[in-house]
């Protein structure tokens, strides 16, 4: 992993953002670094008992106190902080240009009501169009004075810490890091893994990428965030190792992938903070055959599918064994994987839907279509993952 060497941490001075704070630290490691502190200042209408927006002094005087208050984990890291007026999106990805930012570090609620809403769509659209990776984190900390400073493993996704949710979730253990990087022995080699949560749990969610991509898709990413927001684990890997990536035919190999997918499967179902709970799959491209495979040959394992612009068709002699509810989700304007997932979907004998995005392209790149894709994967995992319980 190439170390981190320049940090953006965008703040409203929110709980959230004083928890990203946090976790901006903890990406230092040991190596000299730079942590940059940017307080977008925007003109609003006074909301919810704020009688009025922070001055640049007084902005300036909470970032100090802040600092003060938390030591850094590095005393190599120099760190400046930079108070501007503008449109907040804008703002964070000039300044992470500029200053080469190796990660962005920031809060997804606001300091109350409507600015809640704000801040979560500035995270939003700063994942989508930022061109290094970033973290968001969400909701009220609940830092310990022995946890304050730990450090959390990893350097790419996007952590949210989403709201409480109905009572029958499981409830991860609250010393356990929400997110990081992840070993997974799966026969002969291990494998690469993010593994990410968010308090209590309603089911775990394993992605499974296409060809050419790898557990750092921006695209994957983003679906994984919105998971995690609603009470899903998820867990991004790759299916193969740095050195297998780079035979083609592998790639392909898709039950080679789908061996790979079941042993990931049963590692989460190992693990104290995910044990017992359901587990669906929500493959990409060729991903989307590997989880097809793997939920028809272990079909007491795997609670749900969804498919993104997948290749059901390269699944084709397993289809009819699948039992998990599964949704394949494709473009529109996305041909011939269209008709291969029409076919696909004539053979599937589970409970099953096809939902097509118009106008939508094989990797969802139009205006709201990924967007689409993360709202009904969401919807189609919580209706089906069930504590308790598993494809029948």
């Amino acid at each position: 992993m190439l170390p981190i060497r320049t940090i953006l941490h965008p703040t409203d001075l929110s709980d959230s953002s004083k928890m990203a704070f946090s976790i901006a630290r903890s990406l230092e490691g040991n190596s000299p670094a730079r942590l940059v502190i940017l307080y977008v200042d925007t003109p609003r209408t006074p909301l919810e008992g704020e009688a009025e927006l922070f001055r640049k002094d007084a902005v300036e005087q909470e970032l100090i106190e802040q600092l003060r208050a938390r030591q850094l984990v590095n005393a190599k890291t120099s760190v400046e902080y930079r108070v501007v007026k503008g449109n907040p999106v804008e703002e964070i990805l000039d300044t992470a240009e500029n200053i080469g930012a190796d990660v962005i570090v920031m809060g997804t609620h606001g300091r109350s009501g409507v600015r809640r809403l704000m801040m979560g769509s500035v995270a939003e659209a700063v994942s989508r169009k930022a061109t290094c990776p970033v973290v968001t984190v969400g909701g009220k900390p609940k830092p310990t004075p022995e946890t304050a400073h730990e450090p959390i493993g990893g350097r790419h996704g996007d952590v949210a810490f989403a709201e409480a949710g109905p009572e029958d979730w499981h409830e991860a253990s609250s010393s356990e890091d929400p997110f990081r990087e992840v070993d997974i022995p799966v026969g002969p080699v291990t494998l690469r893994g993010t593994l990410q949560w968010s308090g209590k749990l309603h089911g775990v969610v394993v992605f499974a990428h296409g060809s050419g991509s790898s557990r750092h898709s921006p695209r994957n990413r983003y679906v994984a965030s919105v998971l995690t927001n609603a009470g899903f684990a998820t867990l991004l890997l790759d299916l193969l190792t740095e050195e297998e990536s780079e035979n083609r035919k592998n790639v392909f190999d898709t039950s080679l992938l789908a061996e790979r997918l079941t042993g990931a499967a049963e590692w989460v179902a190992r693990q104290p903070e995910t044990a017992g709970l359901p587990v669906g799959f929500f493959g990409a491209s060729t991903g989307s055959a590997a989880a097809l495979i793997a939920a028809a040959r272990c079909p007491e394992a795997i609670s749900v599918v969804v498919s993104r612009g997948g290749r059901p068709d390269l699944a084709w002699d397993d289809l009819p064994a699948v039992q998990a509810p599964t949704m394949l989700i494709v473009g529109g304007d996305d041909e011939p994987v269209l008709s291969w997932n029409r076919d696909a979907l004539k053979r599937l004998s589970c409970e099953k839907k096809l939902v097509v995005i118009p106008g939508a392209t094989h990797l969802f790149e139009e205006h709201g279509a990924l967007e689409k894709v993360a709202e009904l994967a969401r919807d189609w995992f919580v209706q089906h993952s069930t504590v308790g319980t598993v494809a029948k």
